[in-house]
């Protein structure tokens, strides 16, 4: 495998070229020539083979265009005992396409099928490149060495645009041991990928540990599986209650619904704003802890799947509040959601709860939970600010659903159970006061303990700071005076008025506190 990549444009879209596979039979220079390579597991080929396989490949692949058919390379166990016959000949001539044959002996390792770029003596696979326009992105990534990953570092188009780089759908085909193989993923960046740095969403975090020596299992899990890493997305500051729109270290990113400039919502909003914008993405991989994994799948409109909580581990994932971190993921195509988890969590997840009833009362056949019929609860209170459209749009999807489980809703009010049902020394406090704070200080208690360690070692890197009280705080605690005073200058040369330009420097001196009538003690003595 070679190291570095190559940049090259076919029909005015960039692509990058990666991971070459050196051949024996291959011409060795300087010139490059776009390539496609063909597996071919019989003994001739026809033309109506060839013509089938590029229109299929056409229409399903975003990355193989026409120009890669300029070299042909049939590969396969023994090609010299295979036939191209006449028709495939003339095929290649009208559309002007060269051929060669390559046996795998020729080759230090096997290509895949697909599109090429053929330079100095090896085939350099082909990615396409596309916009993260939406700025959801905080690296776009490329494989590298065996389980390692290293930054593509190539701007897009756009204003501080990245370009993600996507492999062509054709060299991996699915199978039971690879069923990801070629879906396209992203992943938060909370979890750790082998030769990258993890950032939580903080610039000092991501400045202060070096790259990772190991990828997080849950996600090791997808790549064995064989799924794409296209990039990490970006994440609210260690993952708390910060808005988006409220990020200060990195750009928030945008939500595509609306008028472009609503908040993506959570701190998974780069994931679900990305599966939300791109076509070229299959899913997009976050956490859910108090709801990151859901709320910005409601804003950004796109699904989303929290699994049960002992689903995968949480090892190489920056924890939070572990007794809800969960691994989970976005995506725009529901029907493509059970393959995907099966893949992920294990076929048998949940199994030992759900089984499936041919003879029920609530359809045919229907899902029982542990043993009982399914139940659709309408919760009151979280309703009550439903109103007009929206209200009968969520009316309109509970009918459906009512009518596809065959039961009718459940109407739930909270408040009521609580009266009926609190432990008698509460009896008299309502609920909304009892848990009004109960979840938020259990989440951040667990969220700064699990930073402890960052703090250590950012103070032990970081010149050292007063801690507990800042220096514009001591005064007024005091209830002393201060006094600001410029004690000279310092110059700076200026990239706005492109002169030398001077910046005061002062000191501040505080005095003990006095009678409110008397001036400062160190005021007494200025003329």
């Amino acid at each position: 495998m070679l190291r570095d990549s190559l940049e090259f444009v076919v029909e005015g879209n960039v692509y990058v070229a990666t991971q070459g596979f050196p051949s024996s039979c291959l011409v060795e220079g300087d010139d490059c020539t776009l390539a496609t390579v063909m597996h071919v597991n019989s003994q001739v080929i026809t033309g109506e083979w060839i013509r089938q396989l590029v229109y299929d490949w056409l229409a399903h692949d975003d990355v193989f265009v026409r120009p890669f058919l300029s070299t042909i390379i049939f590969f396969g166990l023994n090609m010299s005992e295979v036939a191209v016959q006449d028709d495939a000949c003339d095929l290649l001539q009208d559309w002007g396409s060269q051929y060669t044959r390559a046996s795998i002996h020729e080759f230090e390792s096997q290509p895949a099928p697909g599109p090429y770029l053929m330079k100095l003596g090896s085939l350099w696979q082909a990615r396409r490149t596309y916009n993260d326009t939406n700025d959801t992105l905080l690296t776009a990534i490329l494989p590298d060495a065996e389980r390692t990953f290293r930054e593509l570092r190539v701007l897009g188009d756009g204003c501080r645009t990245l370009s993600v780089a996507v492999p062509s759908r054709l060299c991996r085909e699915k199978s039971s041991t690879l069923p990801l193989a070629g879906t396209r993923i992203i992943v938060k960046d909370m979890f750790n990928i082998k030769g990258l740095r993890t950032s939580v969403g903080n610039r000092d975090f991501f400045n202060l540990y070096p790259p990772c020596t190991d990828t997080a299992s849950a996600i090791q899990r997808l790549i064995d599986a064989g799924a794409e890493i296209l990039g990490k997305s970006k994440v609210s500051s260690f993952a708390a209650r910060e808005e988006p729109t409220e990020s200060v270290d990195f750009q928030a990113p945008f939500n595509p619904r609306g008028d472009g400039y609503q908040s993506p919502a959570g701190s998974s909003s780069g994931s679900a704003a990305a599966v939300s914008s791109y076509n070229w993405l299959d899913f997009a991989i976050c956490s859910d802890t108090t709801g990151s994994g859901r709320r910005p799948a409601l804003w950004n409109g796109c699904f989303s799947l929290r699994p049960t909580k002992a689903a995968l581990s949480l090892e190489g994932f920056v924890k939070t509040f572990e007794m809800f971190d969960v691994p989970c993921f976005f995506g725009r195509d529901v029907s493509k959601f059970k393959d995907f988890a099966c893949a992920w969590y294990g076929a048998d997840l949940g199994s030992d709860r759900v089984t499936q009833s041919a003879s029920s009362s609530f359809g045919n056949p229907s899902l029982r939970v542990y043993g009982k019929p399914p139940k659709i609860l309408y919760p009151l209170e979280f309703m009550q600010k439903v109103r007009g459209e929206q209200k009968r749009l969520v009316d309109e999807f509970v009918r459906e659903l009512e009518s596809t489980l065959g039961v009718k809703r459940t109407t739930l009010s909270l408040a009521r159970e609580w009266e009926t049902n609190a432990p008698e020394s509460l009896a008299k406090q309502g609920l909304q006061v009892y848990m009004q704070n109960a979840p938020t200080h259990a989440f951040f208690y667990d969220l700064y303990h699990n930073f402890d360690t960052f703090r250590d070692d950012f103070d032990a890197r970081s010149p050292t700071m007063p801690q507990g009280i800042g220096m514009l705080d001591i005064a007024p605690t005091l209830a002393a005076p201060e006094l600001a005073i410029p004690i000279g200058e310092l110059a700076y040369a200026s990239r706005v008025s492109n002169r030398t330009e001077f910046l005061p420097v002062a000191v501040s001196l505080m005095g003990p506190p006095g009678k409110a009538t008397e001036p400062p003690v160190f005021l007494r003595s200025v003329n």
